[in-house]
């Protein structure tokens, strides 16, 4: 752990312990997650703090133009549905804790409703369907938790890099099935961010119209 990092995550633990209960460090994604309990609800990694976004949330943190956490996998890039916090929040600590709570309590629902068995399949999901379900899976994406955990995003990546005939309306399929909408209800604003993140990301173009 470099220094930075080390002292972002005492800051990080400081703040949110106050909050929370106390929220423990622990090796993640070539990063530190931050966990209350035995829920992982923010990652630290160089020099930034990055908080889940549970379905519901991410458009809401793609709306405020925060980042999505990028790490390498077996020499790939890989996104999660994590998103960066700016100075500007950091700044305004009740703004941070806001949010923070928002990732804390969707990560402990998407646990329990794990737990719980109450998850579909994927097929289950607007906007899915049998043979998208099928190409989810082609993917290496199996369950609803795993799409989850990697976003819209990076699953139109890995969907696209076994079928690199589909079109962004798999992308905006993804999107409102993690968002619980029909993909026609996606707001110009969420589609143009998840283009910009798709096209920084990973350097492809897509229609938003």
């Amino acid at each position: 752990m470099n220094t930075v990092d080390k002292n972002l995550i005492k800051k990080a633990c400081e703040v949110f312990s106050g909050c929370f209960g106390e929220v423990k460090s622990r090796s993640m994604f070539g990063g530190f997650g931050l966990y209350q309990g035995d829920v992982m609800f923010a990652v630290v990694s160089e020099d930034h703090l990055y908080l889940r976004a549970c379905t519901g949330l991410e458009a809401r943190f793609i709306a405020r133009g925060m980042t999505p956490f990028v790490y390498t996998k077996r020499g790939r890039p890989v996104m999660l549905r994590y998103y960066k916090v700016e100075q500007a929040t950091w700044d305004n600590v009740e703004q941070l804790i806001a949010m923070a709570t928002h990732a804390l309590n969707g990560a402990r629902a998407d646990k329990e409703e794990k737990r719980g068995g109450l998850a579909k399949r994927l097929k289950d999901l607007p906007n899915m369907g049998l043979s998208t379900e099928r190409l989810l899976r082609k993917a290496g994406i199996s369950t609803i938790s795993e799409l989850q955990a990697l976003g819209a995003v990076a699953a139109y990546i890995q969907v696209k890099s076994q079928c690199s005939d589909v079109t962004e309306k798999l992308l905006w399929a993804l999107a409102g099935a993690l968002e619980g909408c029909h993909a026609a209800a996606l707001s110009p604003l969420v589609k143009e961010q998840l283009a910009n993140t798709l096209r920084e990301n990973y350097g492809f173009t897509v229609v938003t119209r």
